[in-house]
């Protein structure tokens, strides 16, 4: 029988190193990715791009644009509710913590209507 160099709590602490590290990896990842475009891919491969509506949107959904986390979704949903709805992404400066930059980032991925129905 061979023996391991390692004793067992030796094994036990560099696989709990192995695992906080993969952790550590793998947080990282997901935080540094924006969140895209939601995309939904048919049979025929062609991608369906999806904004989020300024004006509808609940908090949470906010916090899928780019830049914005869970204190500026909140700050969105109030201004809506005491100014009623943005009629120009220009009314996002109005909302503290939110920069001419990001209101432009935030216009690319978000309408403030509602898509035409579908004929």
């Amino acid at each position: 029988m061979v023996r391991s160099p390692l004793t067992r709590s030796e094994i036990a602490l560099l696989a709990g190193l192995v695992l906080l590290l993969a952790g550590a990896i793998a947080a990282r990842l997901l935080l540094r990715n924006e969140a895209p475009d939601v995309r939904v891919v048919l049979a025929s491969e062609e991608p369906i791009t999806y904004r989020i509506n300024l004006n509808t949107a609940s908090a949470e959904e906010l916090t899928l644009l780019p830049g914005i986390g869970p204190v500026k979704a909140r700050r969105i949903v109030e201004h809506r509710r005491r100014q009623g709805p943005l009629t120009s992404f220009d009314d996002l400066k109005d909302i503290s913590g939110i920069s001419a930059t990001l209101a432009e980032r935030i216009a690319e991925r978000a309408t403030l209507c509602d898509p035409p129905p579908d004929p």
